[in-house]
């Protein structure tokens, strides 16, 4: 059995609570690709939690989607602060992104991680670091709409 990175998924594990779609999305496929470079995968790993695999892998996929499918239900219940009617959504700022993309440190490489630092502290980004800064706050899973204009 592969050494996994515990400390990692827990942090990602953790980030399956929130109330936001795209958080729990982006968590989930965090978690199978750090599984994945361990060299382990999601039942594997429930293997490992489940008392030395006495559940089925069957099963422990079947109790995974049945609480991924719960968690989904609940943050969609949950009113999130991108949920406003089509009509008044509005462009965050550039710090708002970045801020936002931060709050999701565990998923992001060491190079993001210093860059959105970086950009939380800026007022006026180039085209090229606004560029990042959207693709990163999209693999995030955040919305294009609130994406700002360059300038």
């Amino acid at each position: 059995m592969p050494a996994l990175p515990i400390p990692r998924l827990a942090a990602l594990i953790r980030l399956l609570a929130s109330d936001r779609d795209g958080e729990v999305l982006a968590a989930v496929a965090a978690i199978k690709r750090t599984l994945k470079a361990a060299g382990s995968d999601l039942h594997a790993f429930a293997g490992q939690l489940g008392g030395n695999g006495r559940i089925s892998d069957h099963d422990m996929q079947r109790l995974f989607d049945a609480g991924y499918k719960v968690g989904l239900e609940q943050g969609k219940a949950q009113a999130a602060p991108d949920a406003r009617p089509e009509t008044s959504r509005r462009a965050l700022s550039w710090r708002e992104i970045a801020r936002r993309c931060q709050k999701l440190e565990p998923l992001l490489h060491e190079r993001e991680k210093q860059f959105v630092l970086d950009m939380t502290r800026r007022r006026l980004l180039t085209a090229q670091q606004a560029d990042w800064l959207a693709a990163i706050y999209l693999r995030l899973g955040g919305k294009p709409q609130n994406i700002p204009d360059v300038g």
